[in-house]
């Protein structure tokens, strides 16, 4: 078999956990892999930021879409342009948000470009996905059965910044990396594996 993409996982993959820049090792294997096959990278960061995936891909001179925020976003890095784009259904919002508050959560909000705390009062337009990190993880496995009974998302769990603490992600059902995977093949016109 012929591979025609690779994509890559970024932290404790092409980067250890929160950092920036690959090491020299993984630039290289990239940029030789480059010359055959399509580059690109699935990862819960969001393009720019303090910990964005942009410096990263600028890095590796990746070729191929990448998906970022757990699969909401799916950017050209060669265009430099979000190309497809998965936003939380508004009718699901206050159901999550009433959720999140019961556990008195920091609620944070990605709006397409940047991070900010969410506002039931304030926060308008299209949220792309809600998000609480470094809280207590003696309540992540209650707080992810909850959402997931709201049959119009994905809940993902992160890791904390300690290991005693959790955080958590919710994004549209339609907006994973198995969702992201499979949309960058039909970008490029690839076939999918089947799954099992």
């Amino acid at each position: 078999m012929k591979y025609k993409a690779l994509i890559l996982d970024l932290d404790g993959t092409a980067v250890a956990h929160g950092q920036l820049t690959p090491s020299r090792r993984v630039i290289q294997t990239v940029h030789q892999a480059h010359n055959h096959i399509h580059i690109c990278i699935a990862t819960g960061r969001i393009l720019n930021g303090s910990v964005g995936a942009k410096p990263i891909m600028d890095y590796l001179q990746l070729s191929g879409p990448c998906i970022l925020d757990q699969g909401a976003q799916i950017y050209d890095p060669v265009k430099k342009k979000i190309i497809l784009e998965i936003p939380l259904d508004q009718s699901v919002i206050q159901p999550i948000y009433k959720i999140m508050s019961t556990y008195h959560l920091r609620i944070n909000y990605f709006n397409w470009e940047e991070d900010l705390v969410y506002d039931s009062a304030k926060s308008k337009g299209k949220i792309i996905s809600l998000f609480a990190i470094d809280f207590d993880n003696s309540i992540i496995t209650e707080l992810v059965d909850t959402l997931q009974k709201i049959p119009q998302v994905a809940v993902h769990r992160i890791v904390g910044s300690e290991p005693h603490l959790a955080s958590i992600e919710i994004t549209n059902a339609s907006a994973t990396k198995q969702h992201g995977i499979a949309a960058v093949a039909k970008i490029l016109g690839l076939q999918t594996l089947p799954e099992g």
